[in-house]
């Protein structure tokens, strides 16, 4: 080290400098400080890479490549070996034998390396106490320090921000916006002034939709929609949706009524199809009795009769019929189809029939 550095002192301030600081004895303390470390700084820069030094490099003897010839030898007749049911065995002998061998070379190797590494963990653990512990501390304290400063001029500039955002909010008559609402992330290099132009952007654009939300269908619904996410197409969509399912709930309600009514109709015109219906007691067919002969002729052979057809006489009888719905219309179609004359009588009447 030359006597240069050796020498070397913290960089003065001038007397400008010590006149402007006087009235501020607070705030030249610091800086003298600052300097001083500055300066020191500078000194153990110069001076760093010269308090470890390597005096000598680990002088290994060896003698690997009067050996290799050897190890490859016998490591190719290993492998050469055909390995099967009868000379398994003896493949795992040489297999054993090389594994052994290598065992042995490689205890000597880890031992040369663990006296290579004596040294050098001594220095480390001498390292770590005069350099690392030291640096690691005052790195630790400092960033603290920094943090406790840098918290409260976040703080500071957050407490400013909301403030005015509460102004904005007040004068938009938009109460309903709480502090929870907009929370702005705020950093240390963001400005204030920045950070205020959010804030009025955000709330201008609370305002443009809640005047485009009074001029549109179900404004009421829409607006309780957006207070709860302020995502003024979402709100839209939940709405236009409630109500498209309102009205294909009532429509399908409609035709359920509609069709509960076609079958109260047909059910009830069945109802008078089978009251109005009649059966038909048939009477038993009268014969007229055949003329008899007169006293002391023989009959004459008649001719057999093939029986003619008579008309069917018209009869009427009334009963009652209990059957389901299809039944019913069946028994209807069937009368009217044999041309039968059918009509309702009294609940009561029929009960007694």
């Amino acid at each position: 080290m030359s006597g240069r550095h050796m020498n070397a002192r913290p960089k003065r301030l001038t007397r400008k400098q010590k006149e402007a600081l006087s009235a501020h004895e607070q705030d030249y303390r610091p800086l003298c400080s600052i300097q001083k470390l500055k300066g020191e700084r500078n000194m153990a820069q110069d001076t760093a890479l010269q308090v470890i030094e390597l005096q000598q490099l680990p002088i290994i003897v060896e003698r690997l490549h009067s050996v290799k010839e050897d190890i490859e030898r016998r490591t190719a007749e290993a492998t050469s070996l055909i390995c099967t049911e009868e000379t398994y065995k003896s493949v795992k002998d040489a297999r054993a034998q090389l594994n052994k061998e290598f065992k042995e070379y490689e205890a000597q190797r880890t031992a040369i390396k663990s006296k290579i590494l004596e040294p050098y963990n001594a220095f480390e653990q001498i390292y770590r106490e005069c350099v690392t512990e030291p640096f690691q501390q005052a790195d630790a304290e400092l960033k603290q320090k920094i943090t406790d400063v840098t918290s409260g001029i976040v703080a500071q500039k957050t407490e400013a921000l909301m403030d005015y955002y509460g102004e904005l909010v007040e004068a938009a008559d938009i109460d309903w916006l709480d502090d929870l609402t907009y929370r702005p992330k705020v950093n240390m290099s963001d400005s204030l002034t920045a950070l205020k132009k959010q804030a009025k952007a955000f709330v201008d654009g609370i305002v443009a939709d809640v005047a485009a939300i009074e001029g549109m269908d179900n404004a009421a619904e829409i607006m309780v929609e957006y207070r709860s996410n302020l995502d003024l197409p979402t709100a839209i969509k939940t709405v236009a949706d409630r109500h498209k399912a309102r009205e294909e709930q009532r429509r399908r309600e409609e035709e359920r009524r509609a069709r509960q009514a076609e079958r109260e109709a047909a059910a009830e015109k069945a109802r008078a199809a089978v009251a109005m219906a009649s059966a038909v007691d048939l009477p038993a067919p009268v014969q007229e009795p055949p003329e008899l002969p007169e006293a002391g002729t023989q009959p004459e052979p008649q001719p057999e009769l093939q029986p003619t057809p008579a008309a069917d006489p018209i009869l009427m009888t009334r009963f009652w019929v209990k059957g389901t719905y299809a039944q019913l219309i069946a028994l209807r179609n069937y009368f009217e189809k044999e041309g039968l004359e059918y009509g309702n009588i009294k609940q009561s009447n029929a009960a007694e029939t």
